[in-house]
């Protein structure tokens, strides 16, 4: 997705947020992820390969999701091994 339609997508989450909406989103972008609520890190293996809150995952620099930023912030790097479902609401 180019980054008009990210910021698109990104307002309509937002105003359906305001209610008392759930919202499960997967992507690629950490912009699109990090106002979730819990986020849930799945690895190539199809299993929950970590979860909790964005600081929390930022934190554990050992944890998968910290090895996604690092390849999402280098995108040659990037072998697409996790995927993240981010939970609002």
């Amino acid at each position: 997705m180019d980054a008009e339609s990210e910021t698109l997508v990104n307002q309509a989450l937002h105003r359906m947020l305001e209610g008392s909406n759930t919202t499960i989103s997967i992507a690629h972008r950490l912009s699109t992820i990090q106002r979730s609520d819990s986020i849930i890190v799945i690895g190539s293996d199809g299993k929950v390969a970590q979860m909790g809150g964005f600081g929390e995952l930022s934190a554990d620099k050992g944890g998968a999701f910290a090895k996604l930023m690092v390849s999402l912030t280098s995108l040659a790097n990037y072998d697409r091994q996790y995927e993240i479902l981010g939970c609002m609401g």
